[in-house]
């Protein structure tokens, strides 16, 4: 996805309240059944997009307010032709947003309302502060057949903006954003993963038949975890179980002197939190802590998952968390240099705009949800460096990597 229709990067009181995006699908995925998006601007409809915007602690949901068609207003047609959209010429003033990948989200009402909000939102916050635009990606295939790939995992894409002042003078640049990654760094991000499984008798399904028995999982992508952390988990059968028996999610502290202590679930204000198998749940430990007091390294976080309708008896599987102190996610003891050429007449110059040791990821994420089921859950850390040059100017970047044992240059796709 590409941000576009936003100058500069910048927000102000004149925004009116719509966010418009440019997509690319790289290709079908064939499904387990062999199904494949109809056409090439079908291939959107696998995806389930959720925009946010986040200015410190405060986020605003944005809805998609994508149109079959979008009329083009001088600045929309600047603002997407700049980006790369193949539009028509100007005795065309409306275009298919399915052709031409355009997605948009908008605050919430009418036009009117909307640029209401928008400079409401706006004026609240002072020159220069910077907002994401957060969109949540969750890949679920629409055609019959697909739900086994409905897991909710979702990856998680930053847009960076600021806040500008439009009565005063800018600068002339433009930011240029590079993201990157580092397979070594990754595979020092893996870690072993967190099982409890128990079995559950189920009643006879038919005279003189046997009673089925099944085996319930619950599995989490780490088995240590910081205070401030977020902790994925998931629970799954081993074969599909008699009816749909309603699992639920309680949480527990045990503390130093191992009491039990039950605990609030943010997610769950009208009681304990129902499950689907084989779906992606997070917990932010931050927000059950603001709910229930901090806890303290060494102290454990238990997830207990109740079946209570459908087996014979009640079945209760318990899964230990120990909270730790030391960082779970390792810092990369590299360095990274960003270098930048530009041609300037018959001349070529290399120069090095961005470097720093050790620098935090932008995000780490998981690869693969259903490595929660497998001993090694792999993660992927993606950096971003920040770039400003002149409009109109095509630059190249590449990245140089320094470590103790030498250094490794990393190519940028794009």
């Amino acid at each position: 996805m590409q941000l576009a229709a936003v100058e500069r990067h910048t927000l102000d009181v004149g925004w009116d309240g719509v966010l418009t995006f440019v997509y690319r699908v790289d290709g079908s995925i064939t499904l387990l059944g062999g199904q494949e998006p109809e056409t090439p601007e079908t291939g959107i409809l696998d995806w389930v997009l959720a925009l946010e915007l986040v200015d410190g602690g405060r986020v605003t949901a944005l809805a998609d307010i994508t149109a079959p068609t979008l009329a083009l207003t001088p600045a929309l047609r600047a603002q997407l032709g700049a980006v790369g959209v193949p539009l028509p010429g100007p005795e065309v003033d409306t275009v298919d947003t399915a052709k031409l990948a355009i997605r948009q989200f908008g605050l919430p009402g009418d036009p009117k309302t909307r640029a209401d909000r928008a400079r409401e939102l706006i004026a609240g916050m002072p020159p220069g502060a910077a907002v994401h635009a957060r969109v949540k990606a969750r890949f679920a295939p629409h055609l019959p057949g697909a739900e086994p790939y409905h897991d909710g995992y979702a990856q998680v894409l930053r847009f960076p903006l600021r806040v500008a002042d439009p009565n005063a003078p800018y600068l002339p640049l433009v930011p240029r954003y590079v993201h990157f990654e580092d397979p070594e760094y990754n595979r020092r991000l893996a870690s072993p993963s967190a099982h409890a499984s128990v079995p559950a008798q189920f009643p006879q399904q038919q005279a003189g038949g046997t009673s089925p028995q099944r085996v319930i999982t619950l599995s989490a992508e780490r088995r240590e975890c910081n205070p401030d952390g977020t902790l994925a988990l998931r629970f799954d059968w081993d074969a599909p179980p008699p009816g749909s028996p309603k699992v639920t999610l309680t949480l527990q502290r045990i503390d130093l002197d191992q009491t039990p202590r039950d605990l609030a679930d943010p997610n769950a204000a009208g009681g304990p939190r129902r499950l689907d198998p084989g779906k992606l749940y997070e917990l932010s430990l931050a927000a059950i802590q603001k709910l229930n007091g901090p806890f303290t390294p060494g102290e454990r976080l238990r997830l207990v998952l109740h079946v209570d309708s459908g087996p014979v008896k009640p079945v209760v599987v318990r899964l230990d968390i120990t909270i730790v102190e030391a960082p779970v996610i390792p810092a990369t003891d590299a360095a990274y240099a960003l270098l930048r050429r530009q041609a300037a007449g018959d001349r070529t110059h290399v120069e090095c705009p961005r470097f720093a040791w050790g620098p935090e990821a932008q995000r780490v994420e998981l690869v693969n949800p259903a490595d929660l089921r497998t001993e090694v859950v792999r993660r992927r850390a993606v950096f971003q460096f920040t770039d400003s040059t002149r409009p109109g100017r095509a630059e190249d970047y590449t990245v140089q990597k320094v470590s103790p044992t030498g250094s490794t240059h990393i190519p940028l796709d794009g």
